[in-house]
């Protein structure tokens, strides 16, 4: 069973792109701990914990990285299906408090926190969260279809014309990264808020995009929830593979309908959402 999986997902690599290019990865674990529909994960500025917006049981679960152990929780008794979670650059943690139409900024160190601020106003049901090296706050409203910029709690600025926006992302340009998952589309935006590029279409073929995330090169991960993968974007935009075979399962190689992405060197982290647990792979370039 496990070699026609194997033989299945480097069929499907190949589709994707030619072998010589094709990124390889290796499934290391997955976490014993229930979860339940867990969506996207954020690793702490030090690398030692990773946060979990585990999305039915309204908590941020804080695990061990290397172990997927679940070691605490943040928010249980104030959170509600949350989406999202962050870091800004002064190191506090940003959840999109989706059911309560809300950001919560808390202080965290481990799995003690402290919640500092809250940010409303302008969107509905907010899905993604992310700060800029200004410590500005990007929202998206994925009900009301649109990004919200925040300064000091204060709305600077917004972008709309998407449908059912996820996630936000910023780098260091001031560039911001929008995936608008109803449209199976990413957003390149500028500082000024003009859209730069547009990722759709082949060789991306995205279906139901929800979150992504940067790794240290520069590289994109992008969990592509309804194609059962995460796929691996270049910083030219080429497709330079994926994790997983396309089909839905729980097998090492097999994803099911995963939402949440977190990289750190060659460590992947995936909310494997609708298998209800959090898979751990390797990038084995």
């Amino acid at each position: 069973m496990k070699k026609s999986i194997h033989i299945l997902y480097v069929i499907m690599t190949i589709l994707l792109v030619s072998p010589a290019e094709a990124l390889k990865s290796e499934f290391i674990m997955a976490s014993e701990s229930s979860f339940n529909l867990p969506h996207d994960l954020a690793l702490s500025p030090d690398g030692r914990y990773l946060y979990v917006a585990d999305n039915g049981n309204d908590r941020i679960a804080v695990l061990e990285p290397d172990t997927l152990k679940v070691i605490g929780s943040i928010g249980e008794s104030e959170l509600s299906a949350p989406h999202d979670a962050a870091f800004d650059r002064k190191g506090r943690l940003l959840v999109a408090d989706t059911g309560n139409d809300r950001v919560v900024l808390y202080t965290v160190k481990g799995t003690q926190s402290e919640r500092v601020a809250v940010i409303k106003g302008e969107f509905r049901k907010p899905e993604g969260v992310a700060a800029d090296a200004g410590d500005r706050v990007y929202v998206t409203g994925a009900s009301s279809d649109n990004l919200v910029i925040f300064e000091n709690g204060v709305k600077v600025s917004d972008l709309g014309n998407m449908s059912g926006p996820h996630d936000v992302e910023t780098d260091d340009a001031g560039n911001i990264l929008i995936v608008d998952s109803n449209n199976d589309r990413l957003l390149i935006v500028g500082p000024d808020m003009q859209i730069m590029k547009t990722l759709s279409g082949a060789p991306y073929n995205f279906n139901g995009p929800r979150y992504a995330v940067y790794d240290a090169a520069g590289r994109l991960y992008v969990a592509d929830k309804n194609a059962h993968m995460v796929k691996i974007i270049g910083k030219d935009y080429e497709l330079l593979g994926a994790i997983g075979t396309g089909k839905p399962g729980k097998e090492p190689g097999q994803l099911n309908k995963p939402e949440g992405i977190a990289v750190l060197g060659k460590d992947v982290w995936i909310s494997d959402t609708y298998n209800n647990r959090i898979v751990r792979y390797q990038i084995t370039e």
